[in-house]
């Protein structure tokens, strides 16, 4: 055991360099009991498929209900900006930290392999190891497990891509369709599967469960060097890197409250954040995906390149003119965007749609939203919610 904990631990490190890194974290913890991780005060989240933990804003990367006791290994594959960072262990009840964190920077492209040889503690359908990619591609990856056949329960292993289920390709099974790799049909040989989920840009999971003492041969991603280069935004340096998919959620939902509702009040600023997550849960023409919605061809001003905002939101800090006002409403919005994707704010409103002081009332009616409804003016920000 590195160390027990049960209260917020905080683990300091520096990288020399810019570039992608590997953080790998094992830890453990028994029922009831709960672990999340943040690394620089951003969430560093890894999904359980249709699983809730009340205790936390966000799913806990560890869940002692699932684990009872046994260990998980987390990897996040992470661009890193040179200099010093932090990355805070968040506890709900006592956590054991099994190893001391390890920060590898990836500077091989290609097929990275980032497992090979880890067998697993004796585990009863349980979670076992997690890749977790930040703001990066999931091209491709090979995976080769070594399970065993055994008298009364087989190793196997349980494959989750995005939380999706990989089924067992032999059709004929039943009982065992959810676990990918099963020991009654390997016999203690390692089977090696390439996987082609080609996944753009974002945050993305692959996750190993396991059943028995199942062995991880081996795990090889495919990462590509240039996917390290570009810097990413932060709030205290939000410019702009030229593709906004670069940007974390965070960042791109404040460029888009600070277009806006700049000098609106804060709950305007709210209303605007939560407007387009509830364009992502809607069942309509928007995407699912922030990133999605905010960067949907001619839904938001501020984002076309020829309003006068566009250069405010791609340097909120830094653009001509600005002032001591405008700072501190980038930090504003930055703080509201960053309790929306955390959840640790409730959504307020149904809204979909608003505008400002520049369009009637209505004529947005009309035009926009002719099957919506009103719902209210904030400040000086008009909102409605309508189903396309």
């Amino acid at each position: 055991m590195y160390k027990q904990i049960t209260e917020i631990f905080t683990y300091n490190f520096t990288v020399a360099t810019d570039g992608l890194y590997a953080i790998y974290l094992s830890a453990s913890c028994g029922r009831k009991n709960y672990l999340r991780t943040e690394l620089d005060g951003s969430a560093l989240k890894s999904l359980t498929p249709k699983r809730k933990n009340k205790y936390f804003n966000i799913p806990p990367s560890w869940n002692g209900n699932e684990l009872k006791g046994t260990s998980k290994t987390i990897v996040f594959v992470i661009k890193l900006l040179k200099g010093n960072h932090g990355l805070n262990f968040i506890p709900k009840g006592k956590v054991e930290i099994t190893t001391e964190p390890k920060i590898t920077e990836i500077n091989d492209a290609g097929l990275v392999a980032l497992f090979s040889d880890i067998q697993s503690e004796n585990k009863n359908c349980q979670p076992w190891i997690t890749v977790a990619l930040i703001n990066l591609p999931l091209r491709f990856f090979d995976a080769s497990i070594m399970c065993k056949k055994k008298f009364l329960d087989s190793d196997d292993v349980k494959l989750i891509i995005d939380e999706q289920i990989q089924k067992n390709p032999l059709k004929s099974i039943w009982r065992g369709k959810n676990w990918f790799w099963r020991g009654a049909e390997i016999k203690g040989n390692a089977q090696t599967n390439r996987f082609y989920p080609d996944l753009p840009t974002g945050t993305h999971y692959i996750d190993l469960w396991s059943d028995g003492t199942p062995i991880l041969k081996s795990l090889d991603i495919l990462l590509i060097r240039e996917d390290a280069i570009k810097r990413i935004p932060t709030v205290d340096n939000p410019e702009w890197t030229g593709d906004f998919l670069d940007d974390p959620e965070e960042i791109i939902l404040a460029r888009l409250i600070f277009g806006e509702a700049n000098s609106e009040p804060q709950k305007t600023k709210e209303w605007v954040g939560w407007s387009v997550i509830n364009r992502t849960k809607a069942k309509s023409w928007w995407p699912n995906t922030i990133h999605g919605v905010i960067l949907q061809a001619g839904q938001y001003d501020p984002f076309k390149t020829k309003d006068p905002n566009f250069e405010k939101i791609i340097n909120p800090l830094n653009y001509k003119n600005v002032g001591e006002t405008d700072k501190k409403n980038w930090f504003e919005c930055y703080d509201v965007a960053k309790s929306i994707i955390l959840k640790q704010s409730a959504n307020p409103t149904e809204a979909t749609h608003f505008h400002g002081a520049g369009v009637t009332e209505d004529w947005f009616r009309r035009h926009i939203v002719p099957k919506g409804k009103f719902i209210k003016k904030i400040g000086n920000t008009y909102f409605y919610w309508s189903p396309n």
